[in-house]
């Protein structure tokens, strides 16, 4: 038995009270922080960082070797005068969405991406427009998709979809909108999930594919 103190500090958990439930969370499993200096200047302190990369223009990618050293690391960037932007970099996941899903315009039972209002906009628009979708990839193969794929792009070289997440993305906004709007898909989560797992990645790799989309 130990205290939620204790078990944060042993196992590097955040654990939040809410009414009468307890929200836990690992923020710091990567074990990676990402930040920005103020000016674009170079990094003073690292606090104990294992190794770090950086653009020379003030952004850092730091890793630490423990979770408890990250911790105190981020805790000592969060007032570090010298810093603008401190933030952990954190897993995400596609999850299941609870009570309805992400549909086109909504109904009592889902969360629509009012894409009918999205189709009104263009309709009179006959220029290209190109969405990324930062997601699983895209199979480029499938009936739906083709001749609406201008790019794609993956972190591992490829955008194969093994979860088919960033593939229903995708032919929602082709369902949804005229010819002329295109796909690029953008591969920012791993292949580890199928149909009963959520794909895996993180904040710095989510970060990377839009960028490359911008």
């Amino acid at each position: 038995t130990v205290t939620e103190t204790q078990a944060e500090e042993l196992f590097g958990l955040e654990i939040i009270r809410e009414d009468d439930k307890l929200i836990i969370t690992k923020p710091y499993q990567t074990k990676e922080i990402i930040l920005f200096v103020k000016g674009g200047k170079t990094l003073k302190n690292d606090y104990g960082a294992s190794e770090f990369v950086t653009n020379n223009q003030g952004l850092y990618f730091l890793q630490y070797p423990t979770e408890l050293l990250t911790k105190s690391a981020y805790e000592a960037f969060l007032t570090d005068s010298d810093i603008e932007i401190a933030i952990l970099n954190r897993i995400a996941v596609t999850n299941a969405i609870p009570g309805g899903s992400w549909g086109t315009d909504g109904n009592g039972n889902s969360m629509g991406i009012q894409a009918g209002r999205m189709k009104n906009y263009l309709k009179d628009n006959e220029n290209e427009i190109i969405v990324a979708v930062a997601d699983t990839g895209a199979d480029v193969t499938h009936p739906h998709l083709q001749d609406r794929i201008v790019s794609a792009w993956g972190y591992d070289g490829t955008v194969n979809d093994i979860s088919n997440h960033g593939t229903h993305v995708a032919g929602t906004v082709v369902e949804c909108t005229p010819n002329n709007v295109k796909i690029m898909p953008v591969k920012v989560l791993n292949n580890s999930g199928g149909m009963d797992q959520p794909a895996v990645g993180d904040d710095w790799s989510i970060s990377v594919g839009i960028k490359y989309a911008v």
